[in-house]
């Protein structure tokens, strides 16, 4: 039985100059579209087709998974015709559902949500309350968790300045849950080393900084057998 080979990424905001290791998965939490044309959803729906699923295609990946993030205005509005674009690719889009890949009989479970703590106009976004009923939709037995909000308290700090920023309710369903892998995106700078609560590994994989250049490395990591 071979280990399980994951790359994870998040916030690439149309920028593709990275390379990605071979790997059995490839997961992405969000904010994949370019901030010059994000609102734009003509345009994007263009982009989705004619940039992003070719890059998608080349990458040395068996399964690429894939959540939305608070920039990804495009799969908010319009999830149904997304996912007919990626119909017949190795794809795999979740909003608030499970997919389980399969490894040499072995099944895991991932679980993708694109939900972030209100702060401005943008997609995915709503109050505690609200969030707090979404992240409960998440079954027990999660492998792999991908957000693209951060959970309070765990690599939510920005700019080394000591404040926490993080999603309280993403904090409390972690803990209540507790998938094995947490990924998470949406706060650029923050520290990247994982950090563990409970029995979770909580890691943000964001590749960009607040400048919007790629200044982090894709994150792999090994599930053993």
């Amino acid at each position: 039985m071979n280990d399980l080979k994951i790359c994870a990424i998040s916030d690439l905001h149309g920028q593709f100059n990275f390379d990605i290791k071979p790997s059995n998965i490839l997961l992405i939490c969000g904010d994949i579209s370019p901030v010059i044309i994000q609102r734009d959803l003509e345009m994007m729906d263009f982009w989705i087709d004619s940039v992003f699923i070719p890059w998608c295609n080349k990458l040395p990946v068996k399964k690429i998974i894939l959540i939305a993030g608070n920039h990804d205005f495009y799969l908010e509005k319009y999830k149904e015709q997304f996912l007919k674009q990626i119909e017949d690719t190795n794809i795999v889009y979740l909003q608030d559902e499970s997919y389980t890949y399969t490894l040499d009989n072995k099944e895991y479970i991932i679980y993708g949500t694109p939900w972030c703590q209100q702060f401005g106009s943008w997609a995915f976004m709503t109050d505690d309350e609200q969030l707090t009923q979404i992240y409960s939709q998440m079954p027990d037995n999660v492998d792999i968790l991908l957000t693209h909000d951060c959970p309070y308290g765990f690599n939510d700090v920005c700019y080394n300045n000591g404040v926490h920023i993080g999603c309280e309710p993403l904090t409390e369903i972690i803990k209540e849950k507790q998938p094995k892998y947490v990924f998470t995106g949406h706060l650029h700078s923050t520290e990247k080393s994982p950090i563990m609560l409970n029995n979770s590994r909580i890691q943000n994989v964001c590749l960009l900084d607040e400048s919007y250049i790629i200044s982090y490395k894709p994150t792999y990591v090994t599930i053993e057998k």
